[in-house]
């Protein structure tokens, strides 16, 4: 039988695994030592799986040749520069002519989130078809950034979805890169509507916190907040990237659960030990903007 359509170009020849934040970028962040996954649809928390990798080796089949080693390499490759400075907190600034390289990056891997977590319903197609043709963020797309002292939040990459079974509506991306803190809300089924919704919430519950920067003012550059990075932990966070919290003012879902292995292996340290501990420092430092 043959293969799958490519969800980009609909291309059904050789398909490969694309990465969700870009492999060559691992000697410059800091590296978890294992992803710990955790599903919860309507609320109801699933039992959360470990594997020994680190956030950067997370990849996603499906994707055809030419797009992986082509344009989606070129993309991540025109912004790898500005997105790892960003990530080490070695710039707050995106110029204007960076702008689009970076919007284009983050909403690749956004994407690809959302095609690695279909399994929690459907992924935004029209997006990625969109985003092929145009190689622009598709519409209704709208992207949040913000700085966290906490390295890697939601490091391998949340997804929420809203509503879970009806047609219509969101998709909640967000993802930790270092220091930096991304959302991507993309419209499910074409349904420009509610994912303005759930940017317009937030937008209002992140204040001082995370910043719109898409869609941004032609020719204008962009500054990502930091005066709070000190308080986006796991409880903010859980509070502007669950769906029940940031539509419907519920308290957030703090997952507490780790899979047995886990809590055999770090039982009793801290967060910030766990951090001295385990996490790989980086081996390079980016390139220079």
């Amino acid at each position: 039988m043959p293969d799958a359509s490519c969800p980009f170009c609909g291309s059904r020849q050789k398909k490969t695994k694309e990465h969700r934040i870009p492999k060559s970028w691992k000697p410059y962040l800091h590296l978890v030592p294992e992803v710990v996954s955790t599903t919860a649809v309507k609320g109801i928390v699933g039992e959360p799986s470990g594997s020994s990798r680190c956030q950067l080796d997370v990849q996603y089949g499906g994707i055809c040749a030419e797009c992986n080693n082509g344009w989606l390499r070129e993309i991540d490759e025109a912004a790898m520069a500005r997105m790892l400075n960003l990530a080490r907190f070695n710039t707050q600034e995106i110029p204007a002519g960076e702008v689009l390289s970076v919007m284009r990056s983050v909403t690749r891997a956004a994407l690809m989130t959302t095609w690695g977590k279909r399994d929690i319903g459907a992924y935004p197609a029209a997006s990625f078809i969109e985003f092929f043709e145009t190689r622009l963020p598709p519409t209704g797309v709208y992207i949040f950034m913000g700085f966290t002292d906490w390295f890697s939040i939601h490091a391998a990459g949340h997804h929420a979805l809203w509503p879970v079974e009806e047609s219509g509506g969101a998709h909640l991306v967000s993802w930790g890169l270092d220091r930096l803190f991304i959302v991507a809300v993309l419209p499910k089924d074409g349904d420009f509507v509610s994912a303005t919704t759930v940017a317009s919430s937030l937008r209002k519950k992140s204040k001082g916190f995370l910043k719109q920067v898409w869609p941004n003012r032609v020719g204008h550059g962009l500054k990502i907040p930091s005066q709070n990075a000190h308080r986006l932990d796991r409880e903010v966070v859980g509070g502007l990237t669950q769906i029940k919290p940031l539509l419907f003012d519920e308290e957030p879902l703090i997952f507490d659960v780790d899979p047995e292995r886990s809590i055999a292996r770090y039982s009793g340290m801290s967060e910030r030990e766990l951090l001295e501990a385990y996490v790989t420092r980086p081996s390079k430092q980016p390139p220079n903007l």
